[in-house]
């Protein structure tokens, strides 16, 4: 988000909207130009909309600000998630989520400090607070996002779960 934020601020944004984050297969998409729920695509959504840009959800087989996690395909018919798009948004929203607890759990410090140390071990106090400050960054967006959500989306029905 602050990336895009600062890419916006500077006018240098453009043709931003024509790229992609996904990591799903072409043709696990439906026709779509992304998935919407892989890692990818659910930290380019909080992070685009964090920067106040505008996310066409009409780009994404499955809307994770929607209400049910239902595919729509290039024809326009609506599906079921199927399991195996089930189980990767899942593993996504749970990382999402999990990320944005770190720095506030009890292996969080530890975790920072190790991953600070594989940076530079010589230096790892300044790395420490980059990271700190990466963590507090992700957990106000993931935390925006979530709260722009409708209160029985199937995503926060996910999250509630773990």
């Amino acid at each position: 988000g602050q990336v895009l934020t600062e890419l916006r601020a500077k006018e240098l944004i453009g043709g931003w909207d024509a790229t992609s984050s996904c990591s799903t297969r072409p043709l696990d998409r439906l026709g779509s130009k992304a998935c919407g729920v892989c890692g990818g695509c659910l930290l380019r959504i909080v992070s685009a909309l964090s920067a106040g840009l505008t996310v066409v959800t009409d780009e994404f087989t499955f809307d994770v600000r929607g209400l049910d996690a239902k595919a729509i395909d290039r024809n326009g018919n609506i599906k079921d998630m199927s399991p195996n798009h089930r189980d990767v948004a899942v593993r996504a929203i749970t990382v999402m989520e999990e990320f944005s607890r770190l720095l506030d759990s009890p292996q969080g410090a530890s975790t920072i400090n190790r991953e600070a140390r594989v940076v530079d071990d010589l230096n790892p106090s300044e790395i420490e607070k980059s990271l700190a400050d990466l963590l507090r960054q992700h957990r106000s967006e993931w935390a925006s996002f979530k709260d722009s959500l409708p209160a029985k989306s199937w995503l926060l029905e996910i999250v509630g779960q773990l």
